[in-house]
């Protein structure tokens, strides 16, 4: 990549946060130069040989017995935003960790490069320079660079063998939780995004070329050195990054709501680092075209959904993220109702919606469907003398069509498609579609008139049923093909009540 890491051969590097995304590309790139990778986290899962943390104080000790001559720290948790309150719960994680393992590094005689974050500037005018004064705008930056002023004290107090960087926006393929991710999930599963105007610009990098940046500085003489910035990418707004991951997946740009969310505070305008000094003591670092990342990252989503695998965050818990704000003021009617687990529970009276703590704190890896578990729209329907004309489907669809005839007392479906989403709308009479996510138990009953479209996502169980004791005529349509097989029984109205249904025993 232009420059030789053949000098740290033999030499043992351990990584903190090595099975993370920038971690990983940073452990293959060390490895390919002949280097012992030691992974540490707080449980197995990282690279060979990996170690758990010590003990407080032990880990110093655990340097010296490996042997090990630099330590790469990336370990952090991540929590961007203006909350005051995320001091307290971010502060072992970033602050803490870091002052142990800078003094375990002065201890054991190992050279330290500390990893922080572009956002430890980012209240300042862009771009930021690397000599630029700290201007944190969110507790997470605020405690990084509390760290990175400890870690200088001990290297002008006590000579810590010390680099510090800032890498910025980093693109990388399976990463969880971020734009990207969202933006990956929604464009994917043929749902709405909401956003701000999308306006914000930042650097997007590339993981390769941020984890060769890093690599390098385990090149560099004692220092002092500058802090570094590594932003090896392109300059474009958000909503530009947004709208490529649509046109890539093939997706409507129609459901990218741009303007439907308020600005978050404090939020930077500008988020692009000048990195003169990084470039004069570490040379260019490489970075493919944005473009390039953008579809590295969305077919990677694509495969972990396919497989069963996906990580892709379920899209924001907000429920107005489904536009079900806007369809309530419509409808005026209340007809959604959602429900969870019984205790606990938050009335979100503006859209009728229930919802539950837990579910808004769910991890994205615990399931693989969004919260509520369906969305719903006002259905386009244009009406003349001579009759009416529906928008059934909001945009084209490979998935199969079906019109489904529904007869008073008996309900179809119980079941949830593995790998498709499908859409609802009534085209005669009226119906009931009940939609239940396995992962959180999540629910929602809506009605269905010829006045809404309704959406269930893959991996989501439904049921149908006519309402008011007469038939009713649905259309529904797969957003994509999927196997017959990849169709599972899902039991959903055994043992409740429910309108226009006859009781069903358990």
């Amino acid at each position: 990549m232009g420059v030789s890491l053949d000098i740290l051969a033999g030499q043992k590097v351990l990584l903190t946060g090595a099975s993370g995304q920038l971690g990983g590309a940073l452990a293959r790139r060390l490895r390919t130069a002949g280097v012992m990778v030691h992974g540490l986290g707080r449980a197995a899962g990282g690279p060979a040989p990996w170690h758990t943390w010590p003990a407080p104080g032990a880990l110093g000790r655990l340097l010296r017995d490996e042997g090990i001559d630099q330590v790469v720290h990336l370990a952090s948790p991540i929590q961007l935003g203006a909350d005051r309150g995320a001091t307290a719960a971010l502060e072992e994680g970033v602050l803490t960790r870091t002052r142990e393992v800078g003094e375990a590094c002065l201890d054991a005689g190992c050279a330290l490069v500390h990893v922080g974050t572009c956002d430890e500037v980012a209240g300042g005018p862009a771009p930021f320079a690397e000599a630029a004064p700290s201007a944190p705008i969110s507790a997470y930056a605020a405690l990084k660079v509390a760290a990175a002023a400890h870690l200088r004290f001990l290297e002008r107090a006590h000579g810590l063998r010390l680099t510090l960087t800032r890498p910025f926006r980093v693109v990388s393929p399976g990463e969880p939780r971020g734009l990207v991710a969202e933006a990956c999930a929604a464009a994917l599963r043929r749902l709405p995004l909401r956003l701000t105007r999308g306006d914000q610009r930042r650097q997007w990098c590339d993981p390769q070329g941020v984890a060769e940046g890093l690599a390098r500085c385990l090149l560099l003489p004692a220092g002092p050195h500058p802090t570094l910035h590594l932003c090896p990418g392109e300059e474009a707004a958000v909503i530009d990054v947004v709208e490529a991951i649509f046109d890539l997946a093939g997706a409507p740009p129609d459901l990218i709501l741009r303007g439907a969310l308020a600005p978050r505070p404090g939020d930077a305008t500008r988020l692009v680092g000048d990195d003169a000094e990084a470039r004069a003591l570490l040379g260019p670092l490489p970075a493919r075209p944005l473009r390039a990342l953008l579809a590295e990252a969305l077919a990677e989503a694509e495969q972990r959904l396919q497989t069963g695998t996906s990580a892709l965050p379920p899209p924001k818990t907000d429920p107005s993220n489904f536009g079900l704000s806007s369809t309530f003021d419509a409808l005026g009617s209340g007809s959604l109702r959602i429900d969870g687990p019984s205790s606990a529970r938050s009335d979100l009276r503006a859209t009728g919606l229930q919802t539950t703590p837990s579910e808004i704190e769910q991890s994205p890896t615990e399931s693989s469907v969004p919260n509520p578990p369906l969305a719903l729209y006002p259905l386009d329907r244009h009406e003349d003398a001579r009759g009416a004309l529906l928008k059934a489907l909001p945009h084209a669809i490979t998935g199969e069509v079906y019109a489904v005839e529904l007869r008073p007392g008996q309900p179809r479906g119980e079941h949830l498609h593995q790998a498709a989403g499908e859409w609802f709308c009534a085209l005669s009479g009226a119906a009931w579609l009940l939609a239940r996510a396995p992962g959180t138990g999540a629910e929602a009953l809506v009605r269905l008139d010829g006045h809404q479209r309704a959406f269930v996502p893959a991996g989501v169980a439904h049921a149908l049923w006519a309402a008011d004791g007469q038939p009713a005529l649905v259309l529904a349509g797969a957003d994509r093909a999927h196997p017959f097989e990849q169709t599972a029984p899902f039991p959903l109205l055994a043992g409740r009540d429910w309108p226009d249904l006859p009781a069903v025993p358990r």
